[in-house]
This record gives C-alpha cells, structure tokens and sequence, in this order.
C-alpha cells in the first residue's frame, strides 16, 4: 500500500503503523464500500488491507429522516450515529467508532458521505414536526421566516431547489441560535428539549486554539467530551461543527461532498476551507494536514468543475470526474465500436492544462448513483484497468448487498472488489500497487486500441474490439533495450485464451527500445459473450512472496458458508 502524509488519531494509544497513514497520495486506491454494517466493515478490513486499497468511502454515518432501512442521504440528525434504540442502517456511533479505529490500525483514510445541501423529506406542512422539534439543530420556520433555516418549497434552481424532494438548507440565511440546545444558555434553538449532555457536540474554548492564516479553531475535548462550550451559530456554523467533530471525535479523514452544485461556492470557500484548514494532526510530530474532500457534480461542463475544487494549500478539494466517467460510458457501452481515442484527453485532469499528470479529479468507473460503463455488456473491467492504470486517484465501488439484492438504491457495483466473485479486480490492485507510478505517456492510440506507458514502470494496452482475437502494434517504451518485460494481470495466460492466438506472457524490449504487444479483443472464441479481458499490463517482474496475516490461533481463513451473503464474508 502506498502511504503517505499523516492521519489525525482521536483515542487511545495506537500502534506506529497506524500513524503512518494517508489522507490523499496519488496513485492511492479508494474502496467505496456501501450496503454493509458497520461491524462487517470492521471485521473485514484484512481483506481490505490484502487487496490493497488505501482508502474506505463509506455512506452517510448519520440517522436519517425516513428510517433505519434508508441509505442515508435523507439526513434527520447529523449528530446522532445511531443508539441501541435507534439504529442506522449500518449500526450505531459505537460501532462506527470501532470500525474508524480498526481502520487506524490498518493504515486506511476513511471518507464519509457528507450531506451540506439538505436535509430530509419532512417540512413545515408535516403533521407535528414543527411540535415534536424538527430536525435537531435547525429549524423548519419562524415567526420572522416562515421558512425557517431552509429555501421555499416554491423555489427552484440548482441552488434553491429541493433535489429529490429533500429540504434546502438556506445557508445564506443568518438565523442564530444555541443549535444543541443547554439548559440555561440564551438563545436556544425552539422547540427543542435543552440537554446538558449537548455540550459533548462543542469544542472546548479552555483549549489552547489553533491559530494561523486567519483561522481560530477550539479543538473537542476528547478527554472529557462534557467540557464543550455552547455558542450561537448560523446554519454555515452548524455544518462546519459537524465536520469538525467527526475528525476529531470520530478519526474521520475527509469527505465525499454530496451535491455540491447545489451549494454556494462561496460558502465552500469562506466557510469550509477555513474550518478544514490543517485540522488533521500528526500525533507524533504535531504536523498539519488539511483534510482531502472531493465532491459530487453531476457535469461535465470543466468551468463548473473548477468552480468547486481548491488545491491552492489552504483548500483541499478536488471533484468526482464525472467528464472521463461519461466518456468511458461512451466507449465502453458501444459494444466493441467505441472510439479509444476519446479517451486520452477526457478527464478533468486537464483543467490545469497537463491532462494525465493527475493533479485534479478522483476517478471512477461506477457507484451508488450510477452502474459503471458496459456494466451490462461486460466491458467494465476495461474501464477499471483503465482507471486503475492512468494517473490520478482512483474509486472502485463495491456493494456487499448485506441487506439483500432487491434494492434498486444503491446501484450494483464490482463484486469482485474484495476478491469474492473473482481476482479481476483484486489483480489490478496489486499492479497499481507495485507498478502503476510515474509519468503517462501515449504510446499508442486509434479506435480500438490505447497503449500508454506509465514512465519506465509498466506498459498499459486497452482494446475494445468486441470480437475475438488480438491486435498487433509496436509501440516505444522507456525501458532499456534487453528489458524482459512480463505481463502481469494474467490476461495473456488466462483461460479465455484460445492457444492458437499468440498472446505472449513476456516481451523483450528491443534495440530501438520497442515492444510489440499482440492486444487481446473482448470475446472467446466460439462464443458471443463478451469477457472484458481485453488489456494487458506488462513491467518488470516482482519476486514471488507470501503475506500471512496471524492471529493468536495461526492464518487467517474464510469465513464459512453460514448463510451470511458472500459480499459479506472472508
């Protein structure tokens, strides 16, 4: 695993190793891991750590308004993980807490769902909502504002409307109160029960601050969290609070930012930043890191992209790449007649002027929202190869399906994630881990085949034919002349492989430093099922070796057929 960076530790003592962690590196892989409870997370992060990713984004940790079966999006209180009584889908805020510190100790960031734009369904026309305190920390109306903290229902636009039906938080509005309500504190919120043990959820003002570059930050009291400090704040406070608090109190690394186009820039820029602005903390050395947040833009449109992203080293923002995501849709779903050279200069990466340096853009090829392109047609292993192989930061969606398969949200993703269904991604995986670094360079390029060298590291090739077959091309490389190069995916070798075609498990680099690569196409053959091996990975060869992971009784095995779903077990 590729770490880097540092982590910030809210707990007790924790091994070295779990200090050592990432907050973002590129080339570090994320798992988005959905539809699983928090204690089955916990208990698989072995294989998490044997696959190898670097990252877990998990979905929204908070209690929503519709229910303990909903995803989370619908948010009813952001501070409220889940109790005993009354469970999110995924547990409780003790279980969430014991899989963020399992998560230390392997080494892993772990990003949350984090939902700014809304709240839930419910609203002033509710029966007994308003009476029974609405959503704690806000308000649905006031005497002043029939609309309380949030947009109309009447409004509309991206940044005033209701997505999907959920409430708009008004975050230009500046109704101030006490939002976690304590007994005698002027100015609490209506309608809500005042609570000493509110005052866990405040920072600490007899805290030393944190003070730089304008920024004034009290941190929790994690020692005695009932130190909290009540104060008054607007709807923009609220919402920085909370993601101060999961950091510090919850070990949270950064945030997957839900909907951002339908939140004002200026609010992600006068209020976010600030509040994230170096809030990670090494525990070693005291070092600071500010927190790595990408977000949710449903556009290709690079304009609107930028507008929400922030690298300047007081931001940390980056975006979804939502433009090479539709452009892989594109090719991958035509069935063997997409275009590859659509692809080369797709990605948002290119908002900076240097297309494949990987300095913008998290990358994906399927999620929650949306099946991966030739999810159906099986070409979406080769959008993985690719997202897995070029530069930039990685995503690969995995849906446990613990709660069952007919659920039509979240989307289905790569079963073959964790290594259940299959060693697709699991192969990929350990390539990105041991070869995919360096420079990108195009190699070769037409209709059906992309060749791309990552800067004498490994040697990329994509078809999409969609018949059976190989292509033959030659193509320079960086590595000297001589150079054995060995295919690592296991494609060449693989059983689709009829043995009259000539795929090679090695190729040498000849004296003009050429390689000539025979490039698979996405069909066996003598049938007309398409596989979606159609790439092969060539570098230099690794040794052989062994990780064997123990605990007080020997290996680690799979967990017996119990009855549990497969997603779910070792």
């Amino acid at each position: 695993m590729k770490l880097s960076g540092t982590k910030h530790i809210a707990g007790a003592s924790i091994a070295l190793a779990a200090l050592l962690t990432s907050h973002v590196a590129a080339g570090d892989v994320i798992l988005q891991y959905f539809e699983s409870k928090w204690e089955t997370i916990e208990r698989r992060t072995p294989d998490v750590f044997m696959a190898g990713y670097d990252a877990l984004w998990v979905p929204p940790p908070s209690i929503a308004d519709s229910g303990g079966f909903s995803v989370g999006y619908d948010v009813f209180d952001r501070f409220n993980l889940g109790t005993p009584y009354h469970q999110t889908l995924y547990g409780t805020t003790q279980g969430f807490h014991q899989m963020s510190m399992e998560l230390d100790r392997l080494g892993a960031s772990l990003f949350i769902d984090t939902i700014l734009n809304h709240n839930g369904f419910r609203d002033l026309s509710t029966d007994n909502f308003v009476a029974q305190g609405d959503y704690p920390g806000f308000v649905v109306t006031l005497p002043e504002d029939i609309d309380g903290d949030f947009h109309g229902i009447f409004e509309g636009g991206d940044l005033n409307g209701r997505l999907a039906g959920l409430i708009d938080i008004a975050q230009e509005k500046n109704h101030v109160f006490t939002r976690h309500p304590v007994p005698g504190e002027p100015n609490n919120i209506p309608n809500e029960t005042p609570l000493e043990s509110n005052r866990q959820f405040y920072p600490d003002q007899d805290l030393p601050p944190f003070m730089e570059a304008g920024v004034t930050r009290y941190p929790f009291n994690l020692a005695d969290p009932m130190a909290g400090d009540p104060v008054q704040e607007s709807t923009r406070e609220i919402l920085n609070r909370y993601v101060q608090w999961v950091n510090e109190v919850h070990s949270v690394d950064g945030y997957r930012l839900d909907a951002v186009k339908h939140i004002p820039t200026w609010y992600f820029d006068t209020f976010y930043d600030p509040i994230l602005y170096n809030l990670n903390v090494n525990p070693i050395d005291g070092s600071r890191s500010t927190p790595f947040s990408f977000g949710e833009n449903f556009t290709s449109d690079f304009g609107t992209l930028a507008a929400y992203t922030r690298k300047d080293g007081f931001g940390n923002r980056d975006t979804l790449d939502f433009p090479l995501f539709f452009t892989m849709r594109g090719v991958f779903e035509a069935g063997g007649f997409g275009d590859m050279r659509s692809l080369e200069f797709a990605s948002f990466d290119g908002v900076d002027g240097s297309p494949n340096n990987g300095s913008f853009g998290v990358l994906f090829a399927g999620s929650h929202d949306e099946f991966g392109p030739g999810f159906f047609n099986g070409f979406n292993s080769l959008a993985q190869a690719h997202i897995l192989t070029r530069t930039g930061y990685p995503a690969v969606y995995y849906n446990a399906k613990e709660f069952g398969d007919g659920r039509d949200f979240p989307k289905d993703g790569r079963g073959d994630a964790l290594g259940n269904f299959g060693p697709t991604i699991t192969n990929l995986l350990r390539v990105n881990d041991t070869h995919i670094r360096g420079a990108h360079f195009t190699r070769w390029i037409d209709e059906d085949v992309y060749i791309y060298e990552r800067d004498n590291a490994a040697i990329v090739a994509i078809n999409d034919r969609g018949d059976a077959g190989y292509d033959t091309r030659t193509v320079l490389t960086t590595f000297p002349p001589g150079t054995v190069l060995t295919e690592l995916t296991g494609n060449a070798t693989d059983s689709f492989v009829d043995p009259s075609d000539d795929f090679h498990d090695t190729v040498t680099v000849d004296g003009n430093s050429n390689i000539t690569i025979n490039v698979p196409r996405n069909t066996a053959p003598g049938t007309s099922d398409f596989h979606g091996r159609g790439y092969l990975i060539y570098g230099p060869a690794v040794p052989d070796s062994t990780l064997t992971i123990l605990n007080e009784t020997g290996t680690i095995g799979p967990d017996p057929d119990d009855g549990r779903p497969q997603g779910t077990r070792r």
